[in-house]
Protein backbone atom coordinates (compact mmCIF):
# COMPACT_ATOMS: atom_id res chain seq x y z
CA UNK A 1 0.00 0.00 0.00
CA UNK A 2 2.76 2.36 0.66
CA UNK A 3 4.07 1.93 -2.76
CA UNK A 4 0.61 2.52 -4.22
CA UNK A 5 0.18 5.57 -2.08
CA UNK A 6 3.61 6.87 -3.12
CA UNK A 7 2.79 6.21 -6.75
CA UNK A 8 -0.53 8.01 -6.48
CA UNK A 9 1.09 10.87 -4.70
CA UNK A 10 3.86 11.02 -7.29
CA UNK A 11 1.33 10.91 -10.12
CA UNK A 12 -0.69 13.70 -8.52
CA UNK A 13 2.43 15.86 -8.09
CA UNK A 14 3.50 15.24 -11.63
CA UNK A 15 -0.03 15.95 -12.87
CA UNK A 16 -0.09 19.31 -11.06
CA UNK A 17 3.35 20.11 -12.43
CA UNK A 18 2.18 19.15 -15.90
CA UNK A 19 -0.91 21.40 -15.52
CA UNK A 20 1.28 24.27 -14.35
CA UNK A 21 3.59 23.69 -17.27
CA UNK A 22 0.65 23.67 -19.70
CA UNK A 23 -0.65 26.88 -18.15
CA UNK A 24 2.79 28.53 -18.48
CA UNK A 25 3.07 27.40 -22.11
CA UNK A 26 -0.42 28.78 -22.81
CA UNK A 27 0.55 32.09 -21.15
CA UNK A 28 3.79 32.17 -23.15
CA UNK A 29 1.90 31.57 -26.41
CA UNK A 30 -0.56 34.30 -25.48
CA UNK A 31 2.27 36.71 -24.56
CA UNK A 32 4.22 35.81 -27.73
CA UNK A 33 1.21 36.82 -29.83
CA UNK A 34 1.11 40.16 -27.97
CA UNK A 35 4.89 40.55 -28.49
CA UNK A 36 4.43 39.75 -32.19
CA UNK A 37 1.74 42.44 -32.37
CA UNK A 38 4.10 44.92 -30.62
CA UNK A 39 6.91 43.95 -32.98
CA UNK A 40 4.63 44.63 -35.96
CA UNK A 41 3.62 48.02 -34.53
CA UNK A 42 7.28 48.94 -33.87
CA UNK A 43 8.37 47.80 -37.33
CA UNK A 44 5.63 49.92 -38.92
CA UNK A 45 6.57 52.91 -36.74
CA UNK A 46 10.29 52.54 -37.49
CA UNK A 47 9.52 52.18 -41.20
CA UNK A 48 7.55 55.45 -41.16
CA UNK A 49 10.35 57.20 -39.24
CA UNK A 50 12.97 55.89 -41.67
CA UNK A 51 10.92 57.14 -44.64
CA UNK A 52 10.37 60.55 -43.02
CA UNK A 53 14.08 60.84 -42.19
CA UNK A 54 15.06 59.97 -45.76
CA UNK A 55 12.61 62.53 -47.09
CA UNK A 56 13.88 65.19 -44.70
CA UNK A 57 17.50 64.32 -45.53
CA UNK A 58 16.79 64.72 -49.25
CA UNK A 59 14.99 68.03 -48.63
CA UNK A 60 17.88 69.31 -46.54
CA UNK A 61 20.41 68.19 -49.13
CA UNK A 62 18.43 69.97 -51.85
CA UNK A 63 18.24 73.09 -49.65
CA UNK A 64 21.98 72.85 -48.94
CA UNK A 65 22.75 72.55 -52.65
CA UNK A 66 20.55 75.57 -53.35
CA UNK A 67 22.33 77.57 -50.64
CA UNK A 68 25.72 76.43 -51.95
CA UNK A 69 24.77 77.55 -55.46
CA UNK A 70 23.54 80.92 -54.17
CA UNK A 71 26.69 81.36 -52.07
CA UNK A 72 28.94 80.44 -55.00
CA UNK A 73 27.06 82.91 -57.19
CA UNK A 74 27.41 85.65 -54.56
CA UNK A 75 31.11 84.91 -54.09
CA UNK A 76 31.62 85.05 -57.86
CA UNK A 77 29.73 88.34 -58.09
CA UNK A 78 31.68 89.86 -55.22
CA UNK A 79 34.97 88.61 -56.67
CA UNK A 80 34.16 90.21 -60.02
CA UNK A 81 33.15 93.46 -58.29
CA UNK A 82 36.35 93.50 -56.26
CA UNK A 83 38.42 92.82 -59.37
CA UNK A 84 36.61 95.64 -61.20
CA UNK A 85 37.14 98.00 -58.27
CA UNK A 86 40.78 96.98 -58.09
CA UNK A 87 41.22 97.72 -61.80
CA UNK A 88 39.46 101.06 -61.38
CA UNK A 89 41.68 101.85 -58.39
CA UNK A 90 44.80 100.97 -60.39
CA UNK A 91 43.61 103.17 -63.28
CA UNK A 92 42.85 105.97 -60.83
CA UNK A 93 46.28 105.55 -59.22
CA UNK A 94 47.98 105.64 -62.63
CA UNK A 95 46.01 108.75 -63.62
CA UNK A 96 46.75 110.33 -60.25
CA UNK A 97 50.48 109.64 -60.63
CA UNK A 98 50.47 111.13 -64.15
CA UNK A 99 48.56 114.21 -62.94
CA UNK A 100 50.94 114.58 -60.00
CA UNK A 101 53.99 114.45 -62.31
CA UNK A 102 52.38 116.99 -64.63
CA UNK A 103 51.47 119.25 -61.70
CA UNK A 104 55.02 119.07 -60.37
CA UNK A 105 56.41 119.96 -63.81
CA UNK A 106 53.96 122.86 -64.06
CA UNK A 107 54.87 124.06 -60.56
CA UNK A 108 58.58 123.85 -61.41
CA UNK A 109 57.96 125.87 -64.61
CA UNK A 110 55.88 128.37 -62.65
CA UNK A 111 58.60 128.76 -60.02
CA UNK A 112 61.14 129.30 -62.79
CA UNK A 113 58.87 131.84 -64.49
CA UNK A 114 58.29 133.66 -61.19
CA UNK A 115 62.03 133.75 -60.46
CA UNK A 116 62.77 135.15 -63.92
CA UNK A 117 59.98 137.71 -63.62
CA UNK A 118 61.16 138.70 -60.16
CA UNK A 119 64.73 139.19 -61.34
CA UNK A 120 63.57 141.16 -64.37
CA UNK A 121 61.26 143.35 -62.26
CA UNK A 122 64.01 143.95 -59.71
CA UNK A 123 66.28 145.09 -62.51
CA UNK A 124 69.01 142.69 -61.44
CA UNK A 125 69.33 141.12 -64.86
CA UNK A 126 71.16 142.91 -67.57
CA UNK A 127 71.11 140.13 -70.13
CA UNK A 128 69.47 136.81 -70.68
CA UNK A 129 72.66 134.84 -70.10
CA UNK A 130 72.60 135.81 -66.40
CA UNK A 131 69.28 134.02 -66.08
CA UNK A 132 70.72 130.89 -67.64
CA UNK A 133 68.58 131.14 -70.75
CA UNK A 134 69.65 132.10 -74.22
CA UNK A 135 66.33 133.29 -75.57
CA UNK A 136 63.84 134.71 -73.06
CA UNK A 137 61.10 135.08 -75.66
CA UNK A 138 61.28 131.39 -76.56
CA UNK A 139 61.38 130.41 -72.89
CA UNK A 140 58.39 132.56 -71.99
CA UNK A 141 56.41 131.51 -75.03
CA UNK A 142 57.02 127.81 -74.38
CA UNK A 143 56.06 128.04 -70.71
CA UNK A 144 52.89 126.09 -69.92
CA UNK A 145 51.84 128.97 -67.70
CA UNK A 146 52.07 131.55 -70.48
CA UNK A 147 48.70 133.36 -70.60
CA UNK A 148 49.21 134.08 -74.29
CA UNK A 149 48.99 130.37 -75.13
CA UNK A 150 45.21 130.59 -75.03
CA UNK A 151 45.03 133.89 -76.98
CA UNK A 152 47.50 133.13 -79.77
CA UNK A 153 49.70 136.12 -78.89
CA UNK A 154 53.51 136.01 -78.75
CA UNK A 155 56.32 137.49 -76.72
CA UNK A 156 59.09 139.26 -78.59
CA UNK A 157 62.70 139.45 -77.41
CA UNK A 158 62.25 142.62 -75.31
CA UNK A 159 59.30 141.18 -73.42
CA UNK A 160 56.98 143.29 -75.52
CA UNK A 161 53.63 141.64 -75.93
CA UNK A 162 52.01 141.44 -79.31
CA UNK A 163 48.46 140.69 -80.23
CA UNK A 164 47.74 137.85 -82.56
CA UNK A 165 48.31 139.54 -85.93
CA UNK A 166 50.41 142.50 -84.72
CA UNK A 167 54.20 142.50 -84.81
CA UNK A 168 56.68 144.76 -83.10
CA UNK A 169 60.26 145.38 -84.00
CA UNK A 170 62.78 143.29 -82.10
CA UNK A 171 64.93 145.64 -79.99
CA UNK A 172 66.72 143.04 -77.91
CA UNK A 173 70.21 143.98 -76.65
Amino acid sequence: DRVACALTSETAIRGRALEMLRKEVADAIHLSSEVHHLKTIQATHFGKLATELKTERHERQAGQQTLDAMLSSEVQTRTEECEMLSNQMMAFRTEWDANLREDRLNIAALVKDVNIAGQLLAGKVLDYETLGISDLATTCASSPNNPLNSTGGTVNGTLGLTSPGESRPNTSP
